[in-house]
């Protein structure tokens, strides 16, 4: 138990310099809202201390306890006879595994699971980069501003402004852009008076955008059936809206929506006709289950809060501050709520997928080097073990390859017992995952081969190491008698 604490020790101290500096490196690590300040503080206080000392101390006697209880109570006579490791481990092992071989076998089985876990997460948030969104991934700047008591001929002037800056190439306005972190809460009330089985039914809440003529070809998102917005639908009156395919879908599944009528408001609202379907495009996050979605006019329908969406020849986030002047040179009051692109948009609202694969991912890593000392660590306890089973091998004629092969015959088992224990493991670990993951299948079999074969390599050279050391073994040394 001495030498337990003494290691435990070390590894507590050890465990507080990397965990000092992990805690500083962290806030640069985390992605910010996109145009707000990021607030993210850590602290390394007394309540971190005390944790690390408690698990610390666990370890120490969970996992100290149990071999030094086993040193405690030796068989005398095997020992005197310097017979221990030859009686005790190749009689008894051939008999049943002892408890560090199933530590082992657990060790792989858990390790299996964090890297298949790990590979499918990782090939989900590299969907996230390359996946068709719904709207086509471009430079654009997006200013978000809300002025009181605005008018359209002040925000009309503000896209005249905009359209006039070096590097822009059109200008489009929307109260939200797509994954702009607050579009949750915009809705409209919706019936439909050609639906007359949903007459009985209380208005739909479908969530909505205003936005621009030009906003789709801004956005880059595709018209999939019937017009776009024009300038004649920007005049009040008349009353034309855009749906999304999954509205079209969900309402009108064996017709054609467009010409359909759909009522917005209560008894005072109005009749609007839909022109157009549009593709479906996420609302509030990446990953996000598709849900019914209309797109009004912007001016005709004139919101106080408005987003610019600048598409710009080059980088988007380079014209930030010049588009900040440009507001004032309109009016000094302006001030923009948040400046930011497209893309950080997109990359904040995947950061579930990459926060979960990274920290998968590390503890994945972590896990296999874990499992390949422990590897090490009992295969050479095993060797050290069988010193004398093993030159009486080589004494009577085993080869070096023969007392290789009988080694490696143990760690193969080991895998074998840890892979076979680890590959259910890792099905039940990705499926609780599912809805974590974006474009692949819990089950992806090309990457639960790959975590197989790379976690079979590290343990064939965790334990290549003490086998290799085995053949080393002089049979007059291993026979001479202590």
């Amino acid at each position: 138990m001495a030498e337990n604490l003494l290691l435990g020790a070390a590894g507590f101290a050890l465990s507080l310099a990397v965990g000092a500096a992990l805690i500083r490196l962290l806030p640069s690590l985390i992605l910010a809202p996109p145009g707000f300040h990021d607030t993210t503080e850590f602290h390394f206080d007394a309540r971190v201390l005390c944790f690390s000392l408690a698990v610390s101390l666990a370890t120490v006697v969970l996992f100290g306890l149990a071999p030094a209880w086993k040193g405690a109570r030796p068989d005398l006579i095997p020992a005197l006879k310097g017979e221990s490791a030859f009686a005790g481990a190749s009689s008894i092992a051939r008999r049943r595994w002892p408890l560090r071989n199933v530590l082992v076998v657990a060790q792989i089985a858990v390790s299996l699971m964090m890297l298949a876990s790990a590979g499918v997460l990782a090939r989900s948030f590299s969907n996230t980069h390359s996946a068709d969104l719904g709207f086509a991934r471009k430079q654009l700047l997006l200013v978000w501003m809300a002025a009181d008591d605005a008018k359209p001929p002040l925000y009309r002037q503000i896209v005249a402004r905009f359209e006039a800056l070096p590097g822009v190439r059109r200008v489009a306005v929307a109260v939200r852009a797509p994954l702009s972190l607050s579009s949750n809460g915009m809705f409209r009330r919706v019936s439909f008076p050609s639906r007359p089985d949903l007459a009985g039914f209380p208005p739909f809440e479908i969530k909505y955008n205003s936005v621009s003529a030009n906003f789709l070809e801004t956005m880059g998102t595709p018209l999939l059936h019937g017009r776009g917005f024009e300038a004649r639908d920007e005049t009040a009156g008349m009353n034309s809206v855009l749906i999304n395919e999954q509205m079209a879908q969900r309402f009108w599944p064996q017709e054609d929506a467009v010409g359909k009528i759909v009522h917005l408001g209560g008894t005072s609202g109005k009749d609007y006709t839909v022109i157009g379907v549009v593709k479906n495009a996420p609302i509030n996050a990446v990953g996000e289950t598709w849900e019914p979605y209309l797109y009004l006019p912007y001016w005709a329908h004139f919101e106080e809060e408005a987003t610019f969406l600048l598409e710009t020849t080059g980088d988007a986030a380079a014209l930030a501050q010049t588009a900040r002047q440009a507001l004032k040179q309109v009016d000094r009051r302006l001030n923009p709520l948040t400046i930011t692109t497209e893309g950080d948009l997109i990359r904040f609202s995947a950061l579930q997928y990459q926060v979960t694969a990274e920290l998968v991912g590390a503890l994945g890593i972590l896990g296999l080097l874990l499992t390949a000392v422990g590897l090490y660590g009992v295969v050479s306890y095993g060797v050290g073990q069988r010193t004398r089973e093993i030159g009486i091998r080589m004494a009577l004629g085993a080869d070096r390859g023969d007392t290789l092969a009988l080694v490696m015959r143990e760690v193969a088992r080991l895998g074998a017992a840890g892979l076979a224990a680890g590959l259910p493991l890792a099905m039940n670990a990705t499926r609780l995952l599912s809805s974590l993951l974006f474009g692949v299948p819990p089950w992806h079999v090309p990457t639960f081969a790959a975590a197989t074969l790379v976690l079979l390599a590290v343990l064939l050279m965790a334990g290549f190491v003490p086998a290799r050391k085995a053949t080393g073994i002089e049979p007059s040394a291993a026979l001479r008698v202590v």
